[in-house]
C-alpha cells in the first residue's frame, strides 16, 4: 500500500513535470519551501484555494510575495526535487526489501 501510493505521487509529478519545462520567471530568486512536513501541508492547504491564497497575503506576503512562491519555476524546482527525493526513497526501500529477500 505504501508503494502504491508513493508510485502515485511519482507518476503524477512525472506527468506535471514536462508541463513545466518551458517555464519562465520575471523574478530574481525564489523562496525555499519550508522544511517541515507539517509546515509544508499547513502552505499547501492555504494555497489550494483563493480564499487561501488570501489569507497567505494578509499573515505571510511580507516575508515572500505569494507571486514569488507559486511562480511556475519556483513550483517546477520544487517538483523536481520532490521526485528526487521519493525515487531514492523508493530506491531504499526496495534495496532493504531485496536485501531481506536474499537477492
Amino acid at each position: 500500500m505504501v508503494l502504491l501510493r508513493g508510485g502515485v505521487r511519482v507518476a503524477a509529478l512525472e506527468v506535471t513535470l514536462p508541463r513545466c519545462a518551458d517555464a519562465t520567471s520575471q523574478h530574481d530568486r525564489h523562496p525555499a519551501p519550508p522544511r517541515s512536513g507539517p509546515a509544508v501541508v499547513e502552505l499547501g492547504v492555504m494555497l489550494s484555494t483563493p480564499g487561501g491564497h488570501s489569507l497567505y497575503e494578509r499573515k505571510r506576503a511580507e516575508a515572500t510575495p505569494l507571486e514569488h512562491l507559486v511562480c511556475p519555476v519556483a513550483l517546477a524546482g520544487i517538483a523536481k526535487a520532490s521526485l528526487s527525493a521519493l525515487h531514492a526513497r523508493r530506491d531504499e526501500l526496495l534495496g532493504r526489501a531485496l536485501d531481506r529477500a536474499g537477492c
